[in-house]
């Protein structure tokens, strides 16, 4: 028991000591006197979890041969260094899991990592072999210390780029190192791992064009990001006001999206969620700066959104007839804000097993309103008020669009509602102006065209030739060309189109006019 040194010369020895899951129980090595372990000649591989937890274990000594290191074999052990022989081809799950390691090098020929072979490990650097062919789910993760991860350029599977380790054809980051203050993910990127920027310590992420997957939480545990930003041109996620939201697949075509990551060092006291919000993302909101929080009336359901400051939080607003799921043993647990939710809707939170431990309910009533961006916009004038208050909503159309109707069957833009409870309006709109090229002399811009539904007039203007239609390169005011009743053709035009006016039925008159 008081032994430094523990040598060990039967590999297939038996331990007296189990745990309930037949594996060698912590307490089977005396741990914490231990600081150098010897494996005899004959062990060819390292039996799971016999250093786990060995906090003092300083010195390993490994026999010839040794080709497997087995699941959680040093797991939360404190170590100096260790020398990996290179016999070993597997590294097995958890190995290293919460291990204090300052440098891990992986040697020639090891071939396969485990999942978790280092999650939560303090290691600043960790070197992998030219022999790796298979890194198990989230190897790396978590790993706080980690300054940078290298591996030879002639691997087949991995490349590492300025720390970070990637897929070879660079589409997949796998993990980037957590004392980076600044993150550069590369445009070739279509996914990104999960937990691959845990624990980082930078303030701003930057999501490129192509990036289309984020497995789970891909930023967990990171305190310091104060926002994110994206390309312009991504269709798969979102930034909205620094927040970062997934358009959650086929959600997104009835306009809903995800909440991915609110950035926890973005100290707003007050967070109003996009009301097309479904879902959230596991501990993409944790509350600890927010006075306020306003939830989206779709949120189907809400996971581990939890405090640790339980007196800063005053007041929760939940607009949903429909009480949400709530998933995660955290979600209110050291909460007791006052909870709004919609008129007459009390008794449903207070027999749902999931809400009843909350006895603080305000009942209010909610006014949304919606539409396509693109089109126009929308206001209220209070969204949250008193049951039966009167409520006023607005529509805009954008230039070249005009108002129709509200989904209701409301033809009027600016409205006066009666709030009941949760009430969500949507403004519908209709192009009424479209516009193009049609030229054939260089780019093609020597011809432009305008339609206005409204006065059904196809303008042409510019000069010289205009190019020619068939059936498979229609004209591109052919979709529209029932609602042409007249045309206005510049007097410069030297050449007419060939099918250009094909299947305007309902055209009347051509005119042809001045154009300077």
């Amino acid at each position: 028991e008081n032994t430094d040194t523990i040598w060990m010369f039967n590999p297939h020895c038996r331990y007296e000591k189990q745990n309930s899951y037949g594996n060698p129980d912590i307490g089977v090595l005396p741990k914490r006197k231990v600081s150098t372990i010897v494996f005899g000649d004959g062990f060819d591989s390292i039996p799971a979890f016999i250093c786990q937890g060995a906090r003092n274990l300083k010195n390993i000594v490994f026999p010839e041969g040794v080709k497997y290191m087995g699941r959680m074999c040093f797991a939360g052990a404190n170590l100096d260094t260790i020398a990996i022989p290179n016999s070993v081809e597997v590294v097995d799950t958890s190995a290293f899991q919460s291990a204090t390691i300052k440098h891990l090098v992986f040697p020639e020929g090891v071939k396969k990592i485990g999942i978790w072979c280092c999650l939560s490990a303090a290691i600043e650097k960790i070197d992998l072999p030219s022999t790796l062919s298979e890194i198990g789910h989230i190897a790396f993760g978590e790993c706080r210390e980690l300054k940078e991860i290298t591996i030879p350029a002639n691997n087949k599977r991995y490349i590492s780029i300025n720390g970070a380790l990637y897929t070879k054809n660079i589409d997949t980051l796998i993990v980037y190192p957590a004392q980076h203050l600044t993150v550069t993910i590369p445009n070739t990127v279509k996914y990104i791992g999960t937990y691959a920027l845990s624990y980082t310590r930078a303030t701003k992420i930057h999501i490129p064009s192509n990036v289309e997957g984020m497995a789970g939480n891909p930023f967990r545990g990171s305190t310091t990001i104060k926002e994110f930003t994206i390309d312009f041109n991504n269709s798969n996620y979102i930034v909205l006001n620094g927040v970062l939201y997934e358009k959650y697949s086929s959600w997104y075509k009835t306009g809903k999206i995800r909440l991915k990551a609110y950035p926890l060092a973005k100290e707003d006291s007050i967070y109003i969620m996009p009301q097309n919000v479904a879902s959230m993302e596991e501990r993409a909101l944790i509350l600890n700066h927010f006075k306020y929080i306003e939830l989206s009336p779709k949120l189907e359901g809400i996971y581990e959104l939890y405090s640790e400051d339980k007196d800063l939080i005053q007041t929760i607003v939940v607009p949903c007839v429909t009480p949400p799921r709530l998933y995660g043993t955290k979600v209110w647990t050291t909460l007791e804000p006052r909870i709004k939710v919609p008129c007459n809707t009390t008794d449903a939170y207070l027999t749902n097993s999931e809400w009843q431990t909350i006895n603080s309910y305000e009942e209010k009533a909610f006014v949304y309103v919606e539409c396509d961006t693109t089109c126009g916009r929308v206001s209220v004038n209070n969204r949250i008020v008193t049951c039966g208050d009167s409520v006023t909503i607005s529509a805009e159309p954008k230039d070249d669009y005009l108002f129709v109707k509200w989904d209701d069957g409301s033809t009027s833009p600016t409205r006066v509602v009666e709030a009941k409870g949760v009430d969500i309006y949507t403004a519908l709109f209709r192009k009424v102006k479209y516009s193009g090229f049609c030229g054939a002399e260089d780019d093609g811009t020597n011809l432009q065209w305008s339609l206005n539904i409204e006065d059904s007039i196809l303008i042409i203007t510019g000069h010289g030739r205009m190019r020619d239609f068939d059936v498979n390169n229609r004209a591109p005011w052919y979709q529209l060309r029932l609602a042409i009743n007249a045309i206005s053709l510049s007097e410069q035009l030297t050449h007419l189109g060939g099918e250009a006016f094909r299947g305007c039925s309902n055209l009347k008159s051509i005119i042809f006019f001045s154009y300077k």
